[in-house]
């Protein structure tokens, strides 16, 4: 059966019985727990940052354990990162073990450069809902050093097919106005190589203070929908992008409220608030000690969460989910949006692993 799709900030209102449990002031399970199991990897990219991790290279297996014991079933999805995750030893095992602890959907996102592997490619097929392929080398105008990770892609697919697996392929990429043109190349190369969709997200930089800012993203949004109409019939593959990454500009918030729903656990076993500040000591919210303990209802930590406010969020220019979602739910708390016109948005929404955010 072919995945439904969706990239959309509203994709954190799929769970609506736990946002409205969160609006009363009640405590919630995360739906997704995002794991970097390792910051080790065998790419070297610009500003990447796992980078900040490297002290602490994999996340050990009995820190994962403990996490699976103390999601209790009640967290649906798993995200499983780095670094380069495949890089970790017990890879394998980490799947395996996720599925057993009734995890519904496992993602799997990693540079492709392992795929070949039967360490990588087996558990995958078995265990993972979806893998999701960063193509970085199409920047600069030449496909030509993207095309073995390509067609790594490709064996993965045909391996699909072979052994009817329910693993989808994904792929993402980053942009910016420079390379707009170069898009639907790039697309047409996912889509050759048996890709199941491509997504979208605005390439940063570093601002004077280090803090993460988009690039110039001008012409993308534009190209970005004509490539989603291009595509829509076709079976198979979409296009995506989270529009408000491309178009909010000034997201505002009065706690972290994402942090609720999405558990990220850096490869030094600490928790974090975020996927975008990861490894930073000011937005660390547990100790490796403390998250292996009982990590959820933690009073410190949620303490933690609800004082970072927007204005003085540092990462705040990178637009990621996390930050979209606590503008989001800011606007139902304060009554600027109306919860039943969202549900209606979001009738005419297709879904992508509907139990991750």
């Amino acid at each position: 059966m072919r995945h439904t799709y969706l990239a959309s900030t509203y994709k954190i209102l799929n769970h609506l019985n736990r946002v409205n449990v969160y609006l009363k002031g009640e405590p919630v399970y995360p739906v997704t727990l995002e794991l970097n199991i390792t910051a080790r990897c065998n790419r070297h990219c610009k500003d990447c940052p796992s980078i900040l991790g490297r002290n602490a290279p994999d996340l050990s297996l009995s820190s994962i354990r403990s996490l699976f014991k103390n999601m209790q079933e009640e967290t649906p999805g798993l995200i499983v990162t780095g670094g380069e995750p495949t890089l970790h030893p017990d890879f394998p095992v980490i799947l395996r073990e996720a599925h057993e602890n009734g995890f519904k959907e496992i993602a799997v996102i990693t540079n492709g450069s392992f795929l070949n592997d039967p360490n990588v490619y087996e558990p995958l097929l078995k265990y993972a809902s979806a893998v999701r392929v960063s193509l970085y080398d199409w920047n600069g105008g030449s496909f030509e050093s993207l095309l073995p990770t390509l067609e790594r892609i490709n064996a993965l697919h045909n391996r699909i097919v072979e052994s009817k697996s329910q693993l989808t392929i994904g792929t993402s990429a980053l942009t910016q106005n420079s390379e707009a043109s170069l898009l639907p190349e790039l697309t047409r190369l996912a889509v050759e190589n048996g890709a199941n969709w491509i997504y979208f997200l605005p390439c940063c930089t570093k601002d004077p203070d280090g803090n993460k800012i988009q690039l110039e993203q001008g012409k993308i949004f534009t190209t970005i929908h004509s490539l989603k109409d291009e595509y829509q019939s076709s079976p198979g593959f979409d296009v995506f992008c989270i529009d408000e990454r491309y178009n909010e500009k000034n997201p505002s918030f009065r706690g972290y409220h994402a942090a609720y729903f999405i558990f990220v656990v850096g490869s030094d076993g600490c928790n974090y608030l975020s996927s975008e500040s990861k490894y930073k000591p000011d937005f660390m919210l547990l100790t490796s000690a403390e998250t292996n303990e009982n990590p959820l209802f933690n009073r410190n930590r949620l303490s933690r969460i609800a004082a970072v406010h927007s204005e003085e969020y540092s990462p705040k220019g990178n637009m990621n989910r996390g930050i979209l979602y606590s503008d989001l739910i800011q606007k139902l708390i304060d009554h600027k949006i109306d919860m039943q016109s969202l549900e209606k948005r979001m009738d005419a929404m297709r879904f992508l692993m509907v139990n991750i955010i």
